[in-house]
Parts: structure tokens; C-alpha cells; sequence
């Protein structure tokens, strides 16, 4: 079986704002809304913007735990050469660390 190329070359652009044009033109704006519970507005488009009316959480927060690693320490690491790594610090969410992190 013989294989097609899956693209095609680009030799013409279309400028920002003629795409921009473009799309515009051929939108169907939102006319008529119903208002349906939230359980069975799955699938449907909102007719105007959600706003929350409080940050949640109420503070930056990465959505992972992790550990911050020099790579080079792993370098000979293996099931049979295990590597022992120190922990230097732990920070909770919301708080800010009273640790450097750096080689070594």
C-alpha cells in the first residue's frame, strides 16, 4: 500500500484580520436562550458569561504535589543502584517556601 502525503505545502497566507473578517461572516450569533437547569445544560452553548462570585481556592495553588530533582543525580540510578535523595523542604499550598532549592 502506497502512502498519500498527509499535508500539502503552504504558499499562501491569509492576513489576521482578512481570517478575522472571515470568521465573522460566517457566524451565527445566538439569537434566542432558555434558561434549563445546570444538570441539563450539558452539551448546550452559554448564552452569556459565567462569573463566580469568589476565587476558588482563594489563593494560587498548583493542582500537583511534586518534587523538585537535579537530574544529574539520577544519571547511574537503576532498580539494582538505587539512588537515596534528600528531602530539603516541604511547602503546603498557599504558603510560600522557607527553603532554597538549588544543586547539591
Amino acid at each position: 500500500m502506497k502512502h498519500r502525503r498527509l499535508y500539502r505545502r503552504i504558499t499562501k497566507f491569509t492576513d489576521v484580520w482578512d481570517a478575522q473578517r472571515l470568521l465573522v461572516e460566517h457566524l451565527n450569533p445566538i439569537k434566542d436562550y432558555e434558561v434549563v437547569p445546570v444538570f441539563q445544560a450539558f452539551g448546550r452553548v452559554v448564552y452569556e458569561p459565567v462569573v463566580s462570585p469568589a476565587d476558588l481556592p482563594p489563593h494560587n495553588a498548583s493542582h500537583m504535589d511534586g518534587y523538585a530533582v537535579n537530574s544529574s543525580l539520577l544519571q547511574n540510578a537503576s532498580p539494582s543502584n538505587p539512588v537515596k535523595l534528600r528531602t530539603v523542604g516541604v511547602c503546603y499550598a498557599g504558603k510560600k517556601p522557607e527553603f532554597k532549592v538549588g544543586a547539591g
